[in-house]
């Protein structure tokens, strides 16, 4: 396979085993300005192919950490595991650091702070929050486009945060997207890992 201009990497090959074909395939890592959006969608939305879009001057992916948030939105009370417990946005962050110095905070800790709407939590943060213009226009964003559309979705952004070495931190069941969407996850720090 040909990689397309401005793909670092990329790799697909069919592979045969008893259970049957399989496909190995190494995601490609593209600049983030390195092909239009026709470009972009003809190479990977069209085949509904996941690609990592590296921003290495951070002009699209935010540059404010949990730490951070924690500092200006601290008394915000965030839900845990999908809302089964609340806690404030400063205890929850800074349990993080108490478990990195080996000290309490663990019922803080244990849980995973996510789907956190944007503009509901980090209002200021959420209107700087976009899409990388490889991607195109956002179609949600017009009513004339998806009509019917809540309006909640048409900016949605949503913010995940949990402790570094939580096993639990993850997303309780296999799903596709709100309104069957293509996505784009913004990896702020940390690290994250996908199954597709």
């Amino acid at each position: 396979m040909r990689a397309p201009r401005g793909v670092l990497a990329m790799d697909a090959r069919a592979t045969m085993s008893s259970r049957g074909a399989t496909l190995a395939y190494t995601v490609p890592r593209v600049r983030i300005d390195a092909m239009s959006a026709k470009e972009f969608a003809d190479t990977f939305l069209t085949r509904g192919a996941p690609v990592i879009l590296i921003d290495t001057e951070r002009r699209v992916v935010p540059t404010w950490t949990a730490r951070e948030l924690a500092a200006k939105y601290g008394n915000v009370l965030v839900p845990l595991d999908g809302g089964e417990r609340r806690v404030a946005l400063e205890a929850f962050v800074q349990s993080f650091a108490n478990e990195d110095k080996g000290g309490a905070g663990a019922s803080t800790r244990d849980g995973y702070a996510r789907n956190l709407h944007a503009s509901e939590y980090f209002p200021e943060e959420a209107r700087a929050l976009r899409l990388p213009d490889a991607l195109g226009e956002n179609k949600l964003r017009d009513p004339s486009a998806t009509p019917g559309v809540n309006e909640r979705w048409r900016d949605w952004f949503e913010v995940f945060i949990c402790a570094r070495n939580d096993s639990r931190a993850r997303f309780p069941f296999v799903h596709r997207d709100t309104c069957g969407v293509h996505a784009a996850s913004y990896q702020i720090e940390g690290s994250k890992q996908f199954t597709l």
